[in-house]
């Protein structure tokens, strides 16, 4: 999961052979689904400008799991 604390990124999604873009702006974040339901990523994401991202992994993710039984989606 990424969360964008500088610039600007755009996410491209392919659906019934139409793109559809969405903008990102600092404090959003992406790859949440991949992380949450250990699944393939579904839409491609590309700066539209110089960006800084901060990474949140599955294991920091299992980490938090175990550190808080039943607060966190399974």
């Amino acid at each position: 999961m990424y969360f964008l604390t500088e610039g600007i990124a755009e996410v491209i999604i392919n659906k019934d052979d139409k793109k559809i873009s969405i903008i990102l702006k600092k404090g959003a974040y992406f790859g949440e689904i991949a992380l949450i339901t250990n699944s393939r990523r579904t839409s491609d994401v590309r700066s539209l400008d110089f960006c800084v991202v901060e990474i949140f992994t599955k294991n920091e993710f299992e980490k938090l799991k175990k550190q808080f039984p039943g607060k966190i989606i399974k």
